[in-house]
Order: C-alpha cells, then structure tokens, then sequence
C-alpha cells in the first residue's frame, strides 16, 4: 500500500479494494478521514481517540459511534483542552445538545463550563458536580449555603439555621 501511496493513488481511490489496516499502514488518520471513513472503522483500524482528536473527528462521533464515555474519559489527559472546550462551545451553541450528564462523565470540571457559560449553574448540576466543587469555583449555588460557609443549607424546622431560607423553596439535595 506505501508504494502505491507513493505513486499518487490516495486513500480514496483504494477505499473499498483495500483494507482500512492495510491502508492504516500507510495513510494517517487525517487522510482515511478525508476519503470518508467512519470514527468507528478507523477506531476498529486501531485509531486511538487522540489520534482522531487531532485529525479534528467531532465529538459526538465518539458518542454516536464506538467510543464510550468511559473511553474518552480516560483519554481526556490528553486532548483536555481542545476537546473539552469543544464540547462546551457546542453545547452552548446547539442549545444544550450535550447533556450535564456527558460532560460530567467525558471528565469535565465544572470551572470550564462556569468559565464558558458566566453564569451561575443550571438546575441540575448538582447531580453531577459535588457541592465542594461548586463551592471550590466560587458558585453561589442555591443549594450553597453561603451564610455558614458549608456546602449545602442546614435545616431545621423548615429553614435554614444559618440563613433563615424556607425548605419549601426547592432546594435540590446535593449529591456526590
């Protein structure tokens, strides 16, 4: 395959006769992306998630396809910065297309979504991000009692004994 490589033929023009290991050999990841191949055949070729990152494979390709988030999580040392920025962005962008729950578990602090979104969490975070984290990124969190310093209100007879908020205003018990 290197030596028909060599002579001009590319990746494309030998999709479908020639196996994508056998082309793995000889054309990088970036090039087997541009004939077309899927995240899931060149992962099958033995593609690592950091190779596809660099050849600029989406996201949510890994999420569709092959990859777990577990996979990604364990990769994210090593494409952290563009990748989870990225994701973030398109969260953004797409109207939450990503769910807190993904972001969370691809290994995702909740400082880079603070610092991407400016502004307090959304209802929710508190299932995925412990009150110690938010308290750490400086959130003033309703579940944050600020008043004590603590990672969540204290209640006692239906309020808060540190800063008199009612029960009944909805506060989500943290978790994690």
């Amino acid at each position: 395959v290197r030596e028909i490589k060599d002579v001009g033929i590319g990746a494309q023009d030998l999709k479908g006769s020639v196996e994508i290991t056998e082309l793995r050999e000889a054309f990088s990841v970036q090039e087997l992306m541009k004939a077309g191949f899927k995240a899931g055949e060149l992962k099958s070729a033995g593609a690592s998630i950091t190779e596809l990152e660099k050849a600029r494979f989406h996201i949510k390709q890994f999420l569709d396809i092959d990859f777990s988030p577990r996979e990604i999580r364990e990769n994210v040392l090593e494409v952290r910065e563009g990748l989870s920025d990225r994701i973030v962005q398109d969260a953004k962008n797409s109207n939450k297309k990503f769910t807190l729950k993904q972001m969370h578990d691809l290994g995702i602090g909740a400082q880079l979504l603070r610092t991407h979104w400016h502004l307090h969490p959304f209802k929710g975070w508190e299932y995925h991000w412990s009150c110690v984290d938010m308290r750490n990124h400086a959130f003033k969190a309703p579940w944050i009692c600020q008043e004590a310093k603590k990672a969540e209100h204290e209640f006692k007879d239906g309020a808060c004994k540190h800063c008199g908020l009612q029960e009944k205003d909805g506060i989500a018990e943290p978790r994690g």
